[in-house]
């Protein structure tokens, strides 16, 4: 956790991640890449459905966002950025991580119940065109 000690209380934390990108070869694995990741845990009211952190990796040009499950009427998050790349995970054992490669940022994000409806309002929106 960097700078979690000076930084004000309003403030989240700040983690730095160190990832390998690995490449399939027949049967065995071989490192492909690897580098550090930064990410910003998101505070959220009480009554959010999940907490997340967001993190990216411009020099390998990654994207990710990852965290816990905190409603049961939960089964999928849902996320698209400035890719145009919409992925989904589903919320088993009340975690969820999902990974895009080729993207720089975290366009949107929600939450999708069982019949696949949204469950209240994007956690995330940003400016990125057109959101899901």
């Amino acid at each position: 956790v960097c700078g979690a000690a000076e930084a004000p209380a309003a403030t989240s934390p700040l983690f730095v991640n160190g990832y390998t990108v690995l490449v399939r070869q027949g049967p065995t694995l071989r490192p492909s890449s690897s580098g550090s990741m930064m990410s910003e845990t998101q505070t959220l009211e009480s009554a959010q459905p999940i907490t997340y952190t967001i993190g990216y990796a411009p020099d390998d040009g990654y994207a990710i966002v990852e965290g816990l499950v905190l409603d049961p009427e939960v089964a999928v998050i849902e996320a698209r950025f400035d890719n145009d790349l919409v992925l989904q995970d589903a919320a088993e054992q009340d975690r969820f991580a999902i990974v895009a490669a080729g993207a720089s940022k975290l366009c949107d994000l929600r939450v999708l119940g069982s019949n696949q409806q949204p469950i209240g309002e994007p956690l995330v929106s940003n400016d990125c065109g057109p959101s899901l």
